[in-house]
């Protein structure tokens, strides 16, 4: 198979082993490959949102005036994040 089904079920296969109830799936690689980015794309996503978050406590819970918003990010190590990048 070249391209991943829609589900890892879709191309599986399911064995059967004699005298057992319960079964075993042959799943294509590509269909686990494509699992694995989602997934993976799915926890960048989880961490991103969780950083803008934390940033937002922060920047909501501090100084009366607030707490600039690239200070927060750059405490956080994410100066990626900022447009003018790292600084040192």
């Amino acid at each position: 198979m070249k391209k991943p089904g829609k589900s890892l079920r879709s191309n599986a296969i399911e064995i059967h082993p004699r005298g057992e109830e319960r079964k075993a799936l042959l799943v294509p690689e590509v269909d686990i490959e494509e699992a694995e980015r989602q997934i993976a794309e799915l926890q960048e996503t989880i961490e991103d949102i969780e950083l803008m978050r934390l940033v937002e406590e922060r920047v909501v819970t501090g100084k009366e005036s607030g707490t600039p918003l690239a200070e927060v990010i750059r405490e956080f190590g994410e100066d990626d994040l900022l447009e003018d990048g790292p600084t040192a």
